[in-house]
């Protein structure tokens, strides 16, 4: 049952996908699977790493920026910048705070970080880094499924006029339960495969 005051986010996204990430991180729940007869109809691919990321609040006081405790969107080398004056962020990093607030979803962008955008030619999407709490994961997880769902949907009309194969790139900062420890989740595939995310982001920040 969905909390109170959150708003649904229709789901448009076709019920049927495989994923690697059993293969990966050995996460049981990652998908639902296809039975053998609905595999050779709809099957989408994708890619998801998950590495060691800096310990998000400790670089944010260290940059003299506030520190992010719900979703924010951060600058693409938060990590490894010594100034906050040498911040980027990706050219899509505005529309997904826009969705975000469109829906209000408890973010920490009331402030976004200012920064020159790295602009993408290629014919994939690549997204911002996407910054989630501890705080949202264990007390409204709900809104991070409302969060991709947002993503999701505007990728479904991104792509309707576009042919070949739609690529889906995006990188996930996931605070950790027991240490506020942070991890980088990789997500590379179609829009479809997008809806393991939330059961990955869990198991990570539960891990």
């Amino acid at each position: 049952m969905a909390e109170a005051g959150i708003n649904q986010v229709p789901d448009r996204r076709p019920p049927y996908y495989t994923t690697q990430w059993d293969t990966i991180l050995g996460c049981p729940h990652a998908g639902r699977r296809p039975s053998n007869r609905q595999q050779h109809i709809l099957e989408f691919t994708m890619s998801v790493t998950v590495a060691d990321f800096v310990n998000v609040a400790e670089q944010a006081i260290a940059l003299g920026c506030p520190a992010p405790e719900k979703i924010a969107v951060l600058p693409e080398n938060f990590a490894t910048v010594r100034t906050a004056a040498d911040f980027l962020q990706r050219s899509e990093a505005d529309t997904v705070r826009k969705l975000f607030r469109l829906e209000n979803v408890p973010t920490d962008d009331s402030k976004p970080f200012k920064a020159p955008y790295i602009q993408n030619n290629g014919f994939e999407w690549v997204g911002p880094l996407i910054f989630i709490g501890a705080g949202v994961i264990s007390d409204n997880a709900n809104y991070v499924s409302v969060s991709l769902n947002l993503i999701s949907n505007f990728l479904y009309d991104f792509f309707k006029t576009s042919q070949g194969k739609n690529t889906v790139k995006l990188n996930i900062v996931v605070e950790k339960q027991s240490n506020k420890n942070c991890k980088l989740i990789t997500y590379e595939g179609d829009v479809a495969g997008m809806s393991s995310l939330p059961d990955i982001i869990r198991e990570v920040s539960f891990d």
